[in-house]
C-alpha cells in the first residue's frame, strides 16, 4: 500500500495498463494520464459540481490525449483538492437580490435536477455551478445555484400549488439564467442522455467534451458558455472605438463560506449535509413538487 497524494499516481511503478479511481474528479489529473501506457484505459467517475457523476472510461492515445465516453450515474466522494462549498446570504443580502419569475412547472425543474435527464448537461454547459436541494417544508423547497469563484448565487423557491416560483440572484453571474439557458438546449438538442458525451483530455490538461462524436471530433463539440458581455460590431463606415465597459455592478458582499462538516461532525446541523447531493446519495434531490 502508498499513502500520498493520489492525483500525483504513483511514478515508480509506471507505466500502467490499467488506473481505477474511487474518488470522483472535475478535472482529471495529468499524472493519471501520462503513468497510463498508450492503449491503456482510466475508469474514473468524472463530472460537474451541478450533480451526480459519470462512470467514465478514457483509452491514453499515442500522442497523449485520453478520449472515452460517459457511463452510468454514480456518487463517489469528490477529491479534496477538486471540492466546492456553497455560500449562504442573509436575509438581508438576498433583499438586495434581483427577483424575476419562471414559468417552468413541476416537470422541467425535476428535469434540471435529475441526472439522467437534463442535469448532467446543465453541468457540463454551466462549468462552477454547484447544485443543492433542500426541504424547508412538506410544501417549501429551495433549489439553489453557487459559483464560489465569482460569489455569484441564485435560489428558486418552490411552493406547492404556487406558480410562477420565485427566482433571487446575487453576483456577477446569473446562475439561473444560465442553467435555463443551458435546459433550453438539452430540450432542442433531442434530450440528450449522459452515455451520448464524452471527454477528451490533451497532454496540456485541456477538457473537452463532445456529444455523438467520436475522439476526432468529426462533430461538433459542446462549447463552454461565453460569460463575457458581447459586444456587438460597429455599423459599416462607422468608426470604430472600444466599448465603453459598464458601470460596476453593486452587490453585497455575501456571507464568508462556512466550512465542511462532515457527517455526523458535532455541530453539524441538518441542512450541512441533506444540501449537498455529492455527500450522501441517499439524499439526492427528489422530485420538485
Amino acid at each position: 500500500m502508498v499513502t500520498g497524494d493520489g492525483t500525483k499516481g504513483y511514478a515508480p511503478d509506471a507505466p500502467y495498463d490499467r488506473v481505477i479511481s474511487t474518488a470522483s474528479v472535475r478535472t482529471i489529473p495529468a499524472a493519471w494520464i501520462g503513468q497510463t501506457r498508450p492503449g491503456g484505459v482510466l475508469v474514473v467517475p468524472w463530472g460537474s459540481d451541478y450533480g451526480d457523476d459519470a462512470l467514465t472510461r478514457l483509452v491514453v492515445a499515442e500522442d497523449g490525449s485520453a478520449s472515452g465516453r460517459c457511463g452510468a450515474d454514480l456518487a463517489f466522494m469528490r477529491l479534496r483538492s477538486q471540492r466546492r462549498d456553497f455560500l449562504e446570504p442573509s436575509a438581508d443580502q438576498i433583499g438586495t437580490a434581483a427577483t424575476t419569475r419562471t414559468a417552468h412547472g413541476g416537470r422541467e425543474l425535476f428535469e434540471m435536477v435529475t441526472f439522467t435527464r437534463a442535469s448532467f448537461t446543465i453541468g457540463l454547459r454551466v462549468p462552477f455551478c454547484y447544485l443543492t436541494v433542500e426541504d424547508v417544508t412538506d410544501d417549501r423547497r429551495l433549489v439553489e445555484l453557487h459559483d464560489v469563484r465569482t460569489r455569484s448565487w441564485a435560489r428558486v423557491t418552490l411552493i406547492r400549488g404556487q406558480t410562477p416560483w420565485t427566482v433571487h440572484q446575487l453576483g456577477p453571474r446569473r446562475l439561473w439564467d444560465e442553467a435555463d439557458t443551458a435546459y433550453s438546449w438539452w430540450r432542442k438538442a433531442g434530450e440528450p442522455t449522459p452515455n451520448r458525451f464524452g471527454p477528451t483530455v490533451t497532454p496540456d490538461g485541456t477538457h473537452t467534451v463532445w456529444l455523438d462524436t467520436r475522439p476526432d471530433f468529426t462533430g461538433t463539440p459542446t462549447p463552454a458558455p461565453q460569460l463575457a458581455p458581447y459586444a456587438p460590431p460597429a455599423p459599416s463606415g462607422a468608426a470604430t472605438h472600444p466599448p465603453t465597459p459598464p458601470p460596476p455592478r453593486q452587490e453585497p458582499q455575501l456571507t464568508p463560506l462556512r466550512p465542511h462538516r462532515p457527517v455526523g461532525a458535532p455541530g453539524a446541523r441538518p441542512s450541512d449535509n441533506t444540501r449537498h447531493p455529492h455527500r450522501r446519495r441517499s439524499e439526492a434531490p427528489k422530485t420538485p413538487r
